[in-house]
């Protein structure tokens, strides 16, 4: 058995990445599916303790790998925002779109 210094050790990565700006819904509804539980990440109720509950922890491989996918579409959401930011809104693009 861990002791009880051991799983913080685990947990509290796990928690950060689950704090990660490019957690969406869509992928609290994969945790949520993976782990067979209901839960509300946005209440105050969702806390460490909560994590250790849910034993989110045993899912560790799952949420590692939806955390990286959970960047990379984030990151191409900036750049998706960023190009059509130069193509609406700048003054220095005066693009004409034709067919």
């Amino acid at each position: 058995m861990k002791s009880k210094f051991g799983l913080y050790r685990e947990v509290l990565p796990l928690a950060l990445q689950l704090r990660d700006e490019s957690i969406r819904d869509r992928h609290w509804n994969d945790i949520r599916f993976e782990v067979k539980e209901e839960f509300n990440e946005k209440s105050e109720e969702f806390n460490l303790e909560r994590v250790f509950e849910l034993n989110l922890q045993k899912h560790i491989n799952f949420i590692d790998e939806l955390c990286s996918s959970a960047r990379a579409q984030l990151k191409i959401e900036k750049s998706l925002d960023k190009i059509k930011s130069l193509w609406e809104e700048s003054p220095d693009t005066d693009l004409d779109m034709e067919r």
